[in-house]
């Protein structure tokens, strides 16, 4: 396989596991909020702790996603280039 083949791969499946990730996160985050109603103090809070965390990681993949977009806008770009310095 050819090393565009498999950074094409790579980037899916990075993007799709994010994706995956931050779904599951948002998921959690809808239960937790249902829970927390009836939650002691205490618990309330390590649920506030667990939902920043969740925030503070979508906001770290999107970041990651933003990147593999750019670097994939970029790609095609190189490519043309060496392409035209070939001729």
């Amino acid at each position: 396989m050819s090393d565009k083949h498999w950074f094409e791969w790579f980037r899916w499946g990075v993007l799709t596991c994010v994706l995956l990730w931050t779904t599951s996160g948002i998921a959690q985050q809808s239960v937790n909020r249902s829970e927390q109603n009836s939650l002691s103090p205490q618990s309330a809070d390590l649920v506030d702790e667990s939902i920043r965390q969740l925030r503070e990681q979508v906001r770290e993949l999107r970041a990651a996603v933003d990147g593999m977009r750019s670097d994939w806008q970029q790609f095609p770009r190189r490519n043309l280039r060496t392409a035209e310095g070939t001729r």
